[in-house]
């Protein structure tokens, strides 16, 4: 072979100019590859010498801030789930374990075996270990997409560690059941924030699960959280396809930061016609209904293997927690010098 070098001239292919303009074509991807180990090192570095969690000694970090101020602290927050799933009692704090929790797969994974004896990976104990890493996706480093993650991350934000790990009895772990039980709850709670003004501020943690895993897996866990002034947050990641936050930045495309009771209530019909539509194999249908609710074409890369035996089951749910709606106030400090403003009051959410 012959290579045609920059200037016209015709060289071997073992000629050494040759080889030194092959070894400059690779040099691109070489340094993508250094500079993805660089972040990878430096997350690593930042995750193991982080401050203490928000949730830190017991504290409840949604008691830090009014109602309307979370969406945009939980958005702002990139690494709000890395931070808040050091909370889990199932994780090592060590510094060897945080590492661990951060780079599993070099370290041993939590795993088990589904009816099939497969193994699967599901985080943990309490899914909160992220997913494995993959040097090319910058999120699977730094901020996770595990859907399991995610939501152990914000009972921990809205409920408090000690709710998020079961060791603090909830008086609201009673409420639970299936999708008919969830529509009776949120009609319930409708109808006495219309009567008192106020609608109980629940978190609600969802979870769709299969009679049989199909292929690709479609199980998926999720968050709803009801604001006192009667809308809700439906609040979610993806395993390899989006984090939290870009799950909220899509949600404001769609117009839907808050949804209606309404809203909400289209949506969960949406999951029941889901079930329908899936209930022998993976239509277009049922297709189009999953991507709409979770964001994700699962025949993106190809055929689903689906049948009756992989038919979802129906929505499971359960209230983790009444989250604090009175933001605690913060210590009072010296005041502003003389001739400085304390600057605008943001307390009411509101962003000019």
């Amino acid at each position: 072979m012959v290579v045609i070098l920059g200037d016209g001239t015709v060289v071997a292919d073992d000629d050494p100019r040759a080889r030194l303009r092959r070894a400059r074509q690779q040099l691109p991807d070489s340094r993508l590859k250094y500079a993805l180990l660089a972040v990878a090192l430096a997350a690593a570095y930042s995750f193991v010498n982080a401050p203490a969690s928000e949730a830190a000694g017991g504290k409840v970090p949604a008691m830090n801030r009014a109602p309307k101020d979370h969406w945009l602290h939980l958005y702002y927050s990139p690494f709000l789930v890395r931070d808040l799933s050091t909370s889990s009692a199932h994780q090592d704090h060590s510094v060897l374990g945080r590492v661990k929790h951060l780079f599993r797969p070099g370290l041993g994974k939590d795993t088990t075996l589904d009816s099939k004896g497969r193994e699967v990976d599901y985080g943990g104990a309490d899914g909160s270990a992220f997913e494995e890493i993959d040097i090319e996706d910058p999120d699977s480093v730094v901020v996770g997409t595990r859907c399991a993650s995610t939501k152990f991350a914000l009972s921990v934000y809205f409920c408090g560690a000690a709710t998020a790990n079961g060791d603090e009895l909830n008086t609201w772990n009673g409420w639970a059941g299936g999708l008919a039980a969830l529509r009776e709850t949120l009609e319930s709670m409708h109808m006495l924030s219309r009567k008192g003004g106020v609608h109980p501020a629940f978190v609600y943690e969802l979870s769709l699960g299969q009679k049989e895993r199909s292929d690709p897996a479609l199980e998926h866990v999720w968050t709803i959280v009801a604001q006192p002034d009667g809308t809700y947050m439906w609040l979610q990641s993806y395993i390899q396809q989006y984090t939290l936050q870009k799950w909220m930045k899509e949600t404001l495309r769609r117009g839907e930061q808050y949804l209606t009771y309404e809203q909400l209530v289209a949506k969960l019909d949406k999951y029941q016609e889901l079930r329908a539509a899936a209930a022998t194999g993976w239509t277009a249908r049922a297709n189009t209904l999953y991507k709409e609710l979770f964001w994700v074409d699962v025949r993106e890369n190809g055929d689903v293997r689906f049948s009756a035996a992989n038919a979802i089951e129906d929505l499971w749910w359960q209230i983790r927690c009444k989250y604090p709606t009175a933001k605690t106030p913060p210590p009072r400090g010296p005041g502003p010098r003389a001739g400085e403003s304390r600057g605008p009051d943001t307390s009411s959410g509101d962003r000019s």
